[in-house]
């Protein structure tokens, strides 16, 4: 559910079950470009997975942590994936 932070009020509700996967878009504040975050519910926790972009800038991974690897996709994207960062607790 997300809620407006000042208010209470109820602005979405998505429905997750265990497993499910999920996206967030939005366009670079810097770059300008887009950048697609996917993640995955893993024992009740979202963890980070994939990430998306098409150009390096201030804030966009710029190196590969242990374990993950970088792909390009078909249309010139650059696809980071196996992250495997579990996020920590919404409030």
């Amino acid at each position: 559910m997300l809620t407006r932070e000042k208010t209470g009020e109820e602005i979405a509700r998505y429905p997750f079950s265990p497993e499910d996967s999920f996206s967030v878009g939005f366009v670079h504040s810097v770059n300008k470009t887009p950048v697609t975050d996917r993640y995955e519910i893993r024992d009740g926790h979202i963890t980070v997975v994939e990430t998306t972009y098409y150009s390096f800038g201030a804030g966009v991974q710029t190196e590969l942590n242990e374990g993950e690897s970088l792909s390009y996709g078909e249309d010139g994207a650059m696809i980071i994936s196996g992250i495997e960062k579990r996020t920590e607790p919404l409030l």
